[in-house]
């Protein structure tokens, strides 16, 4: 099968495109280490296989309209207020 072949059929069967489809998997990994870990944004870029840090924030701001820093210090904050609770 073509990747043009591929891309229109994954398309019509997922509603996206699978460079989509990848990145919202890398986006779902990433969001699980800024909650749980203090691992800095390179590192966790590394994991998702992202080139850079710059590369999480771009695609962070693209689909979820803040950057890794954001999320980091609104979710840690959250999940801290209920832990000392």
């Amino acid at each position: 099968m073509s990747p043009r072949n591929l891309t229109r059929i994954f398309k019509k069967e997922c509603g996206m495109t699978p460079m989509n489809y990848v990145n919202d998997a890398r986006i779902d990994f990433a969001r699980r280490y800024l909650e749980s870990t203090d691992m800095g944004y390179r590192d966790i870029a590394q994991r998702c296989g992202l080139e850079s840090a710059e590369a999480l924030r771009r695609i962070f701001v693209r689909r979820l309209g803040i950057t890794p820093l954001e999320y980091r210090e609104h979710f840690r904050s959250s999940n801290e207020d209920i832990e000392s609770n």
